[in-house]
């Protein structure tokens, strides 16, 4: 899908740009997602939790399973000059422009890297029982981030992330969520930290961040993530046993930028649910009872989609989706009585979309 699929993440906020404004619910429900996905920022706002991340063993599990899967050798690096690899155009713009960080200690490895460019990216790293998120985005929207990131917390402290003055907050004490921003290389750096069992051991992880060269960081990137040039590849595998609409164009499937395949798995299940909605209320409203029906028999087969299955090891994005198709069934009111093409509005009270849309990342 769109950036805009990011801010949701991911999410759970599924939505889930830098103005950081506080999303509603229903939107956020979705990710990203890209805004599941697009918006590191708005995915770690307080309150607001990527339908892409989730607590628990269950998904470290799945890391490797979906490491498995993946096209072979997607960041395999070729033999280069002076016995340098040779990395990918897309990948080494990035490195080359992004700030580098990893964790350094053996136990600790970038699990997943859902969605990352020059502008912005989302990184989660793991030790396999704990798991801090990084993100990068433009600068410039610094000092609105902080003043947002201020509200509603427990406490602040100043720490210093790879020789950088940073800002901690903790959101809930009861629910041990921490979040640090600082600024780095003209970077809004964000690190989200929900697993640790108190502040000390967060920060303990973060003191261990630090630069790297080029060829270390992409060396550290796992399998999971999926070049452009791999897209359509992935995107035809993912695409396998959906059932889809008349008309529907899977090129229109966005390739832009470098993502991991849960990222990409969310594209296409959400492309897909979204065109076979959009049929619905087209139909709904031109008394089309026989187009309403298909699209309804459709969605209701989603729990059997194979991608949704995969992506629900690691994520709730299909949770979030599978909501939807039970809405859809039932006239078009999901189970709090919405009904899901009511439009949905952000903290400043402007339209933001059609509840939907902005839940499954549409376009």
């Amino acid at each position: 899908m769109n950036d805009e699929l990011e801010s949701l993440v991911e999410r759970t906020a599924r939505v889930r740009d830098a103005d950081v404004e506080a999303l509603p619910l229903r939107a956020a429900e979705a990710d990203l997602m890209e805004s599941i996905m697009s918006t590191p920022v708005l995915e770690s706002l307080p309150g607001v939790e990527p339908p892409r991340r989730r607590r628990g063993a269950r998904r470290l599990a799945a890391l490797a399973g979906a490491a498995a899967v993946v096209t072979a050798g997607v960041l395999a690096a070729q033999s280069g000059g002076d016995d340098r690899p040779a990395w990918a155009a897309e990948l080494l713009e990035v490195a080359e422009s992004a700030p580098r960080l990893i964790v350094d200690d053996p136990d600790w490895r970038i699990a997943d890297a859902e969605e990352f460019d020059v502008d912005r990216g989302n990184m989660l790293f793991s030790d396999g029982t704990d798991e801090l998120e990084l993100s990068w985005s433009p600068g410039d929207a610094y000092a609105d981030v902080l003043a947002n990131l201020r509200t509603d917390i427990d406490h602040e402290d100043a720490v210093v992330v790879a020789g950088h003055e940073a800002v901690l907050v903790q959101y809930d004490a009861a629910e041990l969520v921490f979040a640090t921003v600082w600024q780095q290389d003209g970077y809004l750096m964000w690190a989200t930290g929900r697993t640790f069992d108190d502040q000390e051991s967060y920060e303990d992880v973060l003191g261990l961040f630090t630069e790297t060269d080029v060829d270390t960081w992409l060396s550290a990137m796992p399998e999971n993530v999926v070049e452009p040039q791999d897209h359509d590849a992935v995107v035809a595998e993912l695409l396998a046993g959906l059932p889809t609409p008349a008309g529907f164009d899977a090129g229109a499937i966005g390739d832009e930028g470098v993502h991991g395949r849960y990222h990409v798995g969310a594209r296409v299940a959400g492309a897909v649910a979204c065109a076979w909605i959009d049929q619905w209320v087209t139909a709904a409203a031109d008394g089309d009872t026989a187009a309403a029906q298909e699209a309804i028999t459709a969605m209701a087969t989603s729990r059997d989609w194979p991608v949704l299955q995969e992506m629900a090891e690691e994520g709730a994005y299909p949770d979030v989706l599978w909501e939807y198709a039970d809405a859809l069934a039932n006239g078009g009111v999901d189970a709090w009585g919405q009904s899901i093409t009511e439009e949905v509005t952000g903290g400043d009270g402007d339209t933001v979309g059609v509840a939907y849309k902005e839940a499954l990342g549409c376009y």
